[in-house]
């Protein structure tokens, strides 16, 4: 396990990564893991996702979305995700994760004339996700006055400086918060591996909810031909996802009607900030 070497100040920090942004699909999504420093809270979340990685016989230091093409790599995901909604339950942690279709990004077209739209797209969702995160957590805990660092993993033609100067400019964060963002490698730790799982799951749960809703009817038999990626993999560890978050009462549905929105994949309904510590938001834009 290795301990990012995080700014001088740091109090709480936040991983995060995407899936499927420059892909010809749908649904696109960058997630983010968070988790306070200054409690250690961090440290124990690195140590359980890696005791539970270790726990299931992974057989590769770094587990990706992409790459969950056998039984091996979906006990691997499993385990994770077991651990993670135990680690949110438990508020050492918080997940969030914002995903979007084509109404989307023609909205962001509107916002800025971009050279490169679908990077500047990515830029613009990792800003709208940091200023969430940064705002759940300060309406969890308002006495607390946050320095992030926020580490998403290096994606090329994304400015995170032009990001970390917009989230320490904006006047409507709350409670005057600090931020540092920093690119790092997704095998430096296991809270970042988190963040592509996650990102990759939401995202594909959205492409897929149809598929998914017929593989529940027709009883989730291996000799389907579905049309779905992966799905023999995939569709048992969505399953697995959704109902761990059901037990935890941490608030993700999978099926339900999204208000404005047309996929039906994982999402948390809308309950106050403060409710829920697994928040997975659909990017609706304003009409």
């Amino acid at each position: 396990m290795s301990i990012f070497n995080f700014p001088r100040g740091t109090t709480h920090v936040g991983f995060a990564d995407e899936a499927y942004w420059n892909n010809n699909v749908e649904f696109r999504a960058v997630a983010c893991v968070s988790a306070r420093l200054d409690n250690k809270d961090y440290h124990e979340v690195e140590r359980r996702l890696c005791t539970s990685r270790c726990g299931a016989g992974a057989i590769a230091s770094e587990i990706k979305w992409s790459e969950l093409k056998d039984n091996r790599r979906q006990r691997d995901a499993a385990s994770v995700f077991k651990s993670t909604v135990r680690l949110a339950a438990s508020q050492k942690l918080h997940i969030d994760v914002l995903v979007w279709d084509e109404r989307g990004r023609t909205h962001l077209d509107r916002l800025r004339d971009t050279g490169n739209r679908e990077t500047m797209h990515l830029q613009l969702m990792y800003r709208f996700l940091f200023s969430r995160v940064i705002t759940r957590w300060r309406s969890a805990d308002p006495t607390v006055i946050p320095h992030w660092t926020f580490a998403p993993d290096r994606q090329e033609g994304v400015d995170f400086d032009a990001v970390e100067m917009e989230l320490n400019l904006d006047p409507t964060l709350p409670g005057g918060a600090l931020a540092n963002v920093v690119n790092v490698k997704s095998a430096l730790n296991y809270s970042l591996q988190l963040a592509d799982l996650l990102a990759g799951l939401v995202a594909w749960s959205h492409q897929n909810s149809d598929v998914y809703e017929t593989w529940l009817r027709l009883g989730k038999r291996p000799d389907l031909q579905l049309p779905a990626t992966q799905w023999r993999n995939r569709f048992p560890l969505l399953e697995h996802f959704s109902q761990l978050c059901k037990v935890y009462d941490l608030g993700p549905t999978m099926l339900s009607p999204i208000p404005a929105f047309p996929g039906r994949g994982l999402w948390t309904q809308e309950t106050g900030l403060t409710h829920h510590t697994i928040d997975l938001q659909p990017f609706t834009p304003l009409p």
